[in-house]
């Protein structure tokens, strides 16, 4: 649980560095947005979401329909004596 809140705590913080290191700039070079920013924007995270629901229904397909493949297992020692 804490290995879980550590890497969100930790991308959060990643994803909060650019926008720290632009608000330090007093203008000049930061870009400016292009008008279609929002589009591009909302069209992505449509995408991104749609992937993950797609990705989520398939997972629940294979748990609910008990599937499972033998190279899931963990490896079988193997003895020293073949």
């Amino acid at each position: 649980m804490t290995h879980r809140l550590f890497a969100g705590v930790s991308a959060l913080v990643a994803a909060a560095l650019p926008v720290v290191a632009s608000a330090a700039e007093e203008g000049g070079r930061v870009l400016e947005r292009p008008d279609n920013f929002t589009a591009v924007f909302i069209y992505t995270a449509i995408a991104a979401g749609g992937v993950l629901f797609l990705a989520s229904l398939g997972r629940l397909y294979q748990l609910q329909r008990g599937l499972h493949w033998r190279f899931q297992d963990p490896d079988v020692p193997h003895d020293d004596h073949h």
